[in-house]
């Protein structure tokens, strides 16, 4: 599993030139639902090449505090975001009882099987679960 902290990840964003934002050559983004045991979890996609599902930071953030700073790796990497279960447009229906770390690993493995992904990079921001999908999904992370 790689898995990629925030530091790093902020850092090399930062790095990039203002002007650098993918968004400015018509780079697309794409939003859309995942259906995952009964919950429409958001899930936005951007970029290309290796594939990055980014993690954001909990338990009650969602991912639109990375943005747009992240979305500037875009020309290097497929950039996957997604609301995590009982947060930001992943809310609608959920019950705190709902949100387990059983619930987050499958989450994420839902959403690596939704974009068709072997194994993942995961671009961790310190939530503590998500270290726990590497050592359970070993032959996927």
């Amino acid at each position: 599993m790689s898995v990629v902290a925030s530091g790093l990840l902020a850092s090399a964003a930062s790095r990039l030139p203002a002007v650098a934002s993918p968004l400015d050559r018509d780079s697309a983004v794409h939003e859309s639902p995942i259906f995952i045991r009964g919950v429409a979890i958001y899930s936005r996609d951007l970029g290309k090449g290796r594939s990055i599902i980014v993690l954001h930071g909990g338990p009650d953030f969602d991912h639109r505090y990375l943005l747009p700073e992240l979305d500037r790796l875009s020309d290097s990497y497929h950039l996957i975001y997604y609301d995590q279960r009982g947060r930001g447009r992943s809310a609608d229906g959920v019950q705190p009882g709902d949100v387990t770390l059983t619930s987050e690993i499958d989450d994420l493995d839902s959403v690596r099987k939704h974009f068709h992904l072997d194994s993942v990079t995961l671009g961790a921001l310190f939530w503590r679960w998500n270290t726990r999908y590497g050592t359970q999904n070993t032959s996927r992370a």
